[in-house]
C-alpha cells in the first residue's frame, strides 16, 4: 500500500512538472528588434504567421516546435544539413560615432585607442570580437590582438558593456561597436550617427531564416521590404542613402571563421577569462562543463566509497555516501543541460531537478551534525529527522510543480532562461541557509570540547565560505559565481566533510597509527607478508606471554597477553573446584537424608491431620452406635443405616484430605465421586441425581465444606423417602451447589427441616434456603478466604 501511494504521488508530481507548450507552432522568431524594423519588414511579406521578437538563445526549442527562426548563417554548422535556410540580409561590424558627443575624425580601429571617449560594445559577442581581431591582424585571425585591444579600454576605464535594446532606444554612448543595420536604424530614428567601416578591415555576416520544414514567401517582395527597412541584402545591394558613402571594400565574409566562433567557444572562453577576468574557478564552456563535472562525478563516487570504508559511525558513513551520490547527481544534471541542444521546457525541468540534490545535501548535512554531536535523545532525534525530511519533501514538491503555480520561479519570456524568484522561493532558500548554519553551529559546539579544536577552524571556514558563496549567487553578485555554483558547491561540500574526517571531528580509521602508538594493549597489525604496519608502544616479554593471531582483511591482527596472573588464577580455581566437588558430594548425601526425613514428617503430618479431623466425628458415631446396641428398638435398623451414612461421609472427607495433601488440589471429579459414594449408602431412602459443570480444581476447605453441607442436608431428611437433584458448578474463583429436595408419595415436608441445619458451622459457605409445597431449595456458594485443613 505504501509503495502504491509513493508511486501515485510521483506520477502526480511528474504530471505537474511537465511544462506546458510554451512555443506556438508556425511562428517566426527573430532577435530583439525594438525599432520594429525587421519585424515590420517580415510582417509585410509573411502574413500567415505571427512575428515574435525574442532573444536568440533557444534555437533548438524554436525549431522543434515547427517555428521559423532568425539566425546567423554561420551558426547553421551546429545543425543538420536538412534544415531549410533562406538568406535575408547582410550585417557588418562597424564603428558607430555619436556626432553630438564626438568631433574627432575616426576611420580605423586604432583611432579609438587614441581617444578618451567611452566605447560601448556587447559583452562576449563572438562576431564583433572576431571582426576586431580580423582588422587588427592584417587579415589573419589573431584573437590575442582583439583581447589586448578591448582590455586596453578596460584598463583606461573606457570600456562599457551595453544591452542592445538600451542602445537602440537611447544610444547614450559616444562610440559603439555594433552592426551597420543597427546603426542605420538609429539614423532613421533621427540620431546623429556616423557609420565608420574601419579601414584595417572588418567582417560581415549573413542573416536569414531557418526551419525544419520547407517554407516559402515572395523573395522579391521580401528584398524590397528589407531595403525599405534600412537593411543591406545578402548580395550586398541596398537602396538606402545611409549606406552610399560607406566603403564596404574593407569588409570580408566572416563565415570562414565558423570554427573559431562556434565550435571551440574560443571567443566566449577567452573573453571571459582574459578580458573580463571572470569564470576563473569553474567551467566556461560546454566542453569544459562536461569535463569538469565528469571529473566531479568520479571524485564524488570515489570519495563516497572511500569514506564509507573509513568512517566508524555506521549512520554517518551512510549519510556521507548519500551526499556523494547527491553531488554526482547534481553534476549529472548539469551535464545533461550541456551535452546537447535541449528544449527550454526540458532545460527548466533539469533546473528544477537541481533541488533534489540541493535539499538532500542540506538535510543530510544537518543529520550528520546531529549524529556527530549526540546531544539529542534518540527519540527526539528521530522526530527532528522526520520533520526535516517532511519539510524538504514539501519544498521539493513546490519546486517540481512550479509550472502549475509559478510561486517559486517565474520565467518572464518562454524563450529565455532568465528567471525571477517568487514568494515561495525564499522559504526554500532560508531552509537551505538554516540547515547549513545549524550544521556549522553544532560542529562548532562539538569542536569546542575537543582537544584539537583549533584545527577544526579549517573545515568550519570552508562551511562559512559555502554560505557566503550561496548568498552571493542568489543576489547575482558575479557572473563567475552563477556559472560555478554547481561545480564549486560540490567541491566545497566534499572538502568540508573530508576536512571534518581529517581533523577527527568525524571519527575515522585513519588515525590507527596514533591510536596504536598510545595504546596500553600490546597489539600489532601485520600485512599479508607479515610485515608490521602498526605497533603498540607497549611490548611484553616473558615465559608466560601468549601470542594470539587473528586473520583480518589485508593481513593479521596480533595480540600479546601476559598469562602469568591468569595461570595463577587458573591454578587456584582448579583447587577451589576440587574442594567444591568434595563438599558437593557431602551436601548431596545430606540433602538425600533430609528429603527422606521430610517425607516421613509429611506422612506423619497427613496421618495426624486425618486423625484430628475425623476423631470428633468418630467419637460421636461410636457413642450413637453404643446407644443403639444398648437400647434396641424397631427403628434401630434405620439408625444403623444413618450411622453407616455418617461413617461414609467421614471416610470421603478423609479421602479428600489425603488427595489435598498429596496433589495439593482436588479436582471437580473427585468431589463428585465423594458425593456419589455418600448417596449410595442411603439409596433405600432417596432417589438422587447429581450433575456438575466446569473442570476447575478446588482446595480442600471448599470441597470439604461443600461435601459436609451436602451430606448434612440429606441427613436431616432421613429416614424419610425423598428425591434429590444436586447441581455442582465449578468456576475459577468460586464453587456453587444447588440442591432441590422433594418428598416421595404423599409425604409433606414442613419448615421444621430448615430449622435443623446449623448454618454457623459452614463458615466458608454462603447459604440460602427456601421451601414451598414442592420441596426445599438450597443454594450454597463457596466464599474465598484462607484455605484451612
Amino acid at each position: 500500500m505504501i509503495k502504491k501511494t509513493f508511486l501515485f504521488l510521483a506520477i502526480i508530481i511528474l504530471f505537474f512538472s511537465c511544462p506546458q507548450n510554451v512555443f506556438a507552432k508556425d511562428n517566426v522568431y527573430i532577435d530583439w528588434d525594438l525599432t520594429n524594423k525587421l519585424e515590420s519588414a517580415l510582417k509585410s511579406v509573411i502574413k500567415d504567421r505571427d512575428i515574435k521578437s525574442v532573444p536568440d538563445r533557444e534555437l533548438g526549442s524554436f525549431l522543434e516546435e515547427g517555428g521559423i527562426c532568425q539566425v546567423h548563417e554561420d551558426k547553421l554548422v551546429d545543425y543538420e544539413d536538412s534544415l531549410y535556410y533562406k538568406r535575408l540580409y547582410r550585417s557588418t561590424v562597424i564603428i558607430a560615432v555619436n556626432r553630438d558627443l564626438v568631433s574627432e575624425d575616426i576611420s580605423s580601429w586604432k583611432d579609438l585607442s587614441q581617444l578618451s571617449y567611452d566605447v560601448y560594445m556587447p559583452a562576449n559577442d563572438p562576431h564583433i570580437v572576431t571582426a576586431i581581431a580580423y582588422g587588427l591582424s592584417d587579415g589573419d585571425l589573431d584573437l590575442s590582438e582583439a583581447y589586448s585591444y578591448i582590455k586596453s579600454f578596460i584598463k583606461d576605464k573606457r570600456y562599457q558593456k551595453y544591452e542592445i535594446e538600451e542602445s537602440i532606444k537611447r544610444f547614450p554612448a559616444p562610440i559603439a561597436i555594433i552592426f551597420d543595420n543597427d546603426a542605420a536604424a538609429l539614423k532613421s530614428l533621427g540620431k546623429n550617427i556616423e557609420i565608420v567601416v574601419p579601414k584595417e578591415g572588418t567582417l560581415y555576416f549573413d542573416m536569414g531564416l531557418v526551419s525544419k520544414n520547407n517554407f516559402n514567401y515572395d523573395e522579391d517582395l521580401m528584398n524590397e521590404s528589407l531595403k525599405n527597412a534600412d537593411f543591406r541584402l545578402s548580395d550586398g545591394s541596398f537602396s538606402n542613402p545611409i549606406y552610399e558613402d560607406l566603403n564596404y571594400e574593407y569588409a570580408s565574409w566572416g563565415g570562414k571563421f565558423n570554427k573559431e566562433i562556434y565550435y571551440d567557444d574560443e571567443v566566449f572562453i577567452s573573453m571571459n577569462r582574459i578580458v573580463y577576468n571572470t569564470r576563473l574557478l569553474g567551467p566556461a564552456s560546454n566542453n569544459e562543463t562536461i569535463a569538469f563535472h565528469l571529473a566531479l562525478i568520479c571524485l564524488s563516487i570515489t570519495w563516497g566509497a572511500y569514506s564509507y570504508h573509513r568512517v566508524l559511525h555506521k549512520k554517518i558513513r551512510v549519510y556521507l555516501l548519500i551526499i556523494s551520490i547527491a553531488c554526482a547527481l547534481w553534476s549529472s544534471l548539469k551535464i545533461l543541460r550541456s551535452v546537447a541542444t535541449v528544449t527550454l521546457g526540458s532545460s527548466i525541468i533539469l533546473w528544477y531537478l537541481y533541488y533534489v540534490p540541493i535539499l538532500t545535501i542540506c538535510m543530510i548535512s544537518l543529520w550528520i551534525a546531529l549524529s556527530v554531536d549526540k546531544s539529542l535523545e534518540e527519540n527526539k532525534l528521530r522526530i527532528f529527522k522526520l520533520f526535516s525530511l517532511a519539510l524538504s519533501l514539501f519544498f521539493l514538491i513546490l519546486v517540481l510543480t512550479n509550472n502549475s503555480h509559478k510561486l517559486v520561479f517565474t520565467f518572464p519570456s518562454p524563450l529565455t532562461d532568465k528567471h525571477r524568484y517568487n514568494t515561495l522561493f525564499y522559504p526554500i532558500f532560508v531552509w537551505e541557509i538554516v540547515s547549513l548554519v545549524l550544521t556549522l553551529l553544532i560542529l562548532c559546539i562539538k569542536a569546542f570540547y575537543m582537544p584539537n579544536r583549533r584545527t577544526l577552524l579549517i573545515p568550519l571556514s570552508a562551511g562559512i565560505f559555502m554560505l557566503g558563496f550561496m548568498f552571493l549567487y542568489h543576489i547575482g553578485w558575479s557572473v563567475r559565481i552563477s556559472q560555478d555554483i554547481t561545480f564549486t558547491s560540490g567541491i566545497v561540500v566534499i572538502l568540508i566533510y573530508e576536512l571534518c574526517m581529517r581533523t577527527w571531528l568525524i571519527p575515522t580509521n585513519s588515525e590507527y597509527r596514533q591510536i596504536f602508538s598510545a595504546s596500553t594493549i600490546s597489539m600489532n597489525i601485520l600485512n599479508n607478508d607479515r610485515e608490521t604496519l602498526y605497533a603498540a608502544a607497549v611490548k611484553l616479554e616473558g615465559a608466560d606471554i601468549e601470542r594470539i593471531e587473528v586473520p583480518i582483511v589485508g593481513g593479521y591482527a596480533v595480540r600479546y597477553e601476559d598469562r602469568t596472573l591468569i595461570n595463577e588464577l587458573n591454578s587456584s580455581i582448579e583447587n577451589v573446584v576440587m574442594e567444591l566437588e568434595q563438599k558437593y558430594e557431602v551436601l548431596k548425601q545430606r540433602y538425600a537424608i533430609e528429603q527422606e526425613l521430610l517425607s516421613l514428617r509429611s506422612r506423619n503430618k497427613i496421618v495426624s491431620q486425618v486423625e484430628k479431623n475425623i476423631e470428633p466425628e468418630l467419637i460421636a458415631i461410636d457413642e450413637e452406635l453404643n446407644s443403639i446396641i444398648e437400647f434396641e428398638s424397631p427403628h434401630s435398623i434405620d439408625k444403623l443405616a444413618i450411622l453407616a451414612y455418617r461413617i461414609t461421609v467421614v471416610k470421603q472427607r478423609s479421602n479428600l484430605l489425603l488427595i489435598q495433601m498429596i496433589t495439593q488440589e482436588i479436582r471437580a471429579f473427585d468431589l463428585i465421586i465423594a458425593c456419589h459414594a455418600c448417596a449410595n449408602i442411603i439409596e433405600d431412602y432417596v432417589s438422587i441425581d447429581i450433575f456438575h459443570s466446569g473442570e476447575e480444581s478446588v482446595k480442600y476447605s471448599y470441597a470439604s465444606q461443600a461435601l459436609l453441607f451436602f451430606s448434612d442436608v440429606l441427613n436431616i431428611f432421613l429416614p424419610n423417602q425423598f428425591e434429590v437433584m444436586a447441581n455442582f458448578k465449578f468456576y475459577p474463583d468460586k464453587l456453587n451447589l444447588h440442591l432441590f429436595i422433594a418428598p416421595k408419595g404423599d409425604q409433606v415436608f414442613g419448615d421444621e427441616f430448615c430449622k435443623r441445619i446449623d448454618f454457623s458451622k459452614y463458615d466458608n459457605l454462603d447459604i440460602n434456603c427456601d421451601h414451598d409445597e414442592d420441596g426445599y431449595r438450597f443454594i450454597a456458594k463457596a466464599k474465598r478466604g484462607e484455605d484451612y485443613v
